[in-house]
């Protein structure tokens, strides 16, 4: 059990692990852990968050938990290290509950075997043009399309 409040290690990597190495925010999603010019090395770019804080001044604190409780991998989610800073900063916008959910259908989705999501993001399409990758909740593909250059989109 972790000193206090804060993760185990164990606790730590297998929420990670859990997460698929993905930030479990639906509208991210980004890939937390990646190579490192060195062979022995990885970069990490992710934490365990705690749902509920860890400490009376922090977003989320719940009086009522025992450290036990907020130690626990239960209390804990799987995100990059802006995702994390973001849900504590604006504790309304990202209450208890949403987080819960967070955890729950990206575990749920990683467990499936489909293929990694990823986030927004714009691209160049062949012959001008921008698209737009969107994340789409269902099986497939999402894309929106710009199309300004010449020739078919």
């Amino acid at each position: 059990m972790a000193e206090g409040p804060d993760f185990t290690l164990k606790t730590k990597e297998t929420l990670a692990k859990r997460a698929g190495q993905a930030c479990s925010n639906p509208d991210c999603t980004r890939p937390t852990s990646g190579p490192h010019t060195e062979d022995d090395k990885a970069i990490n770019l992710g934490e365990a968050a705690h749902i509920k804080a860890a400490r009376k001044d922090q977003a989320r604190y719940d009086s009522t938990m025992s450290d036990e409780k907020r130690s626990d991998i239960s209390n804990g989610i799987w995100l990059c290290r802006e995702c994390a800073r973001k849900i504590d900063l604006n504790e309304k916008k990202y209450p208890v509950e949403l987080l819960i959910r967070w955890k729950k259908e990206h575990e749920d989705y990683i467990a499936s075997g489909r293929p990694p999501m990823t986030a927004a993001r714009e691209v160049t399409a062949r012959d001008g043009g921008i698209a737009s990758v969107i994340q789409n909740a269902g099986d497939g593909i999402g894309l929106e399309v710009v199309h300004s250059g010449k020739g078919p989109a």
